[in-house]
């Protein structure tokens, strides 16, 4: 029989062969040798106090013809080349993507690259952050870490750089692949905490911490945003499957601290029972913290999303009961590592998840 699709699993060195003579389709590589070496440092990161994600998943690619023919991925070198990177950022208003500008110097420093940071005044400035790109790309990078402030305002200039082979690492602020695809954009890999999974480590700690029944709250950012809509959408939907709690509000305060004290005020003259409230970031919980303490409420459990420093201040000081840290510092880490291994040849995962962790008192002080 002729002309039937046969795909393998392993790449072993028969089956590629196999592949090369079309005797195979194709067969799916899982790279040991990236295993090996992902093991280790992750290692290292651990052994250096450093955060790591739960999982890390390991390259893996449907090899054909075309593929085998080419050869084997290389092996790394043992000092990387010297790269220009370009790390886009939203805002550096939000000490969020402060600390992320800041792991992008640690990182350019350590692997000896050289790295732009760029960023636009406030989150509304989605133009201005199109311009940006397209006027670095006319300068000349091996790579591009991005951080869009919306998943399409980047659009044009991304698919320019894919059309330059500029390989791209999308960073915490993620543009879906449906969008991507329509748009021509081709994004090495996605790197960015699962921000559903920040919603439900905040649901779960206020079901294991409120009585059956208690009404709770939660404070998204911009409505629309992917970030905040995916860490809404983990608290509400791990409290309605509990069915152990009651959700009585769930309004947008677009990141803002003012708008996130005016919403948490009027949430709580309208519900005087409240026992808790989620925030989809710290900046916004900060703001509800001080609304919270002018209505003189107090055992309240309030947690932020970001970790940023006033946050795990506030959590110390028990202004806060927590924060889902997301360590941006190690996102930049993640990036420039992954954008190094592509400009070497070598495979990395299409999604990378960087850590994610619920820092209670104890954990900040």
């Amino acid at each position: 029989m002729e002309g039937l699709i046969l795909i393998g699993t392993d790449a072993i060195p028969e089956a590629t062969q196999a592949v090369s003579d079309g005797r195979l389709t194709g067969t799916v590589a899982q790279y040991p040798f990236e295993m090996a070496s992902l093991a280790v440092e992750t290692l290292l990161k651990i052994l250096n106090d450093r955060p790591v994600a739960p999982r890390v998943d390991a390259p893996i690619k449907l090899l054909l013809k075309a593929d085998v023919d080419a050869g084997a991925a290389p092996e790394p070198p043992v000092q990387p080349q010297a790269y220009k990177i370009l790390a886009v950022e939203k805002t550096l208003i939000n000490e969020h993507w402060q600390i992320m500008a800041e792991g992008y110097a640690e990182v350019a420093e350590v692997y000896g690259q050289t790295i732009d940071v760029v960023s636009v005044p406030t989150e509304a400035d989605t133009a201005a952050q199109l311009d940006l790109v397209e006027s670095a790309l006319a300068k000349g990078y091996d790579g591009i870490a991005v951080s869009p402030i919306s998943p399409n305002n980047l659009n044009p200039a991304l698919a320019k750089a894919s059309e330059m082979g500029i390989p791209i690492v999308n960073v915490d602020e993620l543009i879906p692949e449906d969008v991507a695809k329509d748009a021509g954009i081709n994004i090495n890999t996605r790197i960015a905490s699962n921000n559903y999974y920040a919603g439900v480590l905040a649901a779960q700690y206020m079901l294991d911490n409120l009585p059956a029944g208690s009404q709770v709250a939660v404070i998204e950012g911009i409505a629309g945003n992917s970030s905040g809509t995916a860490r809404r959408d983990g608290f509400v939907e791990t409290v309605e499957a509990s069915g152990a709690l009651e959700i009585v509000a769930n309004q947008p305060a677009d990141w803002d601290r003012a708008k996130a004290n005016a919403v948490t005020t009027n949430i709580l003259q309208a519900n005087p029972d409240l026992m808790g409230i989620y925030f989809a970031n710290d900046t916004m919980a900060l703001g509800g913290a001080e609304a919270v303490e002018a209505a003189g409420m107090e055992g309240l459990i309030l947690i932020g999303t970001d970790a940023i420093p006033e946050a795990t201040q506030a959590v110390s000081d028990g202004r806060l009961t927590g924060t889902v840290a997301q360590f941006p510092r190690e996102m930049a880490w993640l990036a420039v590592e992954n954008l190094i291994k592509v400009l070497e040849g070598r495979p990395i995962a299409p999604r990378i998840d960087a850590p994610i962790k619920l820092l209670l008192a104890a954990d900040v002080q």
